[in-house]
């Protein structure tokens, strides 16, 4: 099940960049494996960015040549906490957080999870007759609000990864700035009401 490709859908320009690091541990990592309700989503940037419910999304994708599974499953992972520097969040967040920013924490709704475990099981049946498929893992930004009158022009964000709490977050994309971002177009970052 190690064959299941991570892929963060706004990692493929110059602007950004994954950590040699993180590749080696992703290139290890196991989400197929991990228990559902511990996999989390967390963005670090500016403070006055607000994320709801559905702005976020993890994208779990499973096709067999058989055609025996074809996944495509979209969860919007609801916040768990919004947080600026405190001692309860893990070092990897803490990290290089400046005065202007906060750490956006996401997890699997309680029905996602247990869905996510399900199509987990099933892959894992599938791979177990010796057959493999090609999978995949997408978490993208797709909304968001300012609570500032003036909007930025720029929005730099790092996105991480955890999918065991023993592992830690790894820093998945450094930098990302989503507004200007070429594949965000479709994201509106527009004034909180």
């Amino acid at each position: 099940m190690k064959y299941l490709s991570i892929l963060l859908l706004l990692a493929t320009t110059a602007c950004t960049s994954i950590p040699l690091k993180t590749l080696y541990k992703l290139r290890n990592a196991s989400p197929l494996q991990a228990p559902a309700e511990h996999i989390r989503v967390a963005i670090r940037s500016d403070k006055n960015l607000q994320i709801k419910q559905g702005n976020v999304q993890l994208e779990l994708g499973y096709q067999t040549a058989d055609n025996q599974l074809d996944i495509h499953d979209i969860y919007f992972v609801e916040v768990q906490e919004y947080s600026q520097k405190h001692n309860q969040l893990p070092t990897a967040l803490l990290n290089n957080l400046e005065d202007n920013q906060q750490v956006i924490i996401l997890k699997l709704t309680a029905a996602d999870a247990a869905q996510f475990k399900q199509r987990q099981q099933l892959i894992s049946q599938y791979e177990q007759t010796g057959q493999r498929g090609r999978g995949w893992l997408i978490a993208s930004v797709n909304g968001g609000c300012y609570k500032n009158a003036k909007q930025p022009t720029s929005l730099p964000t790092d996105i991480f990864i955890q999918f065991e709490p023993q592992d830690g977050y790894l820093l998945f994309v450094e930098d990302l700035d989503i507004l200007s971002h070429e594949q965000m177009a479709n994201t509106h970052i527009g004034k909180c009401n």
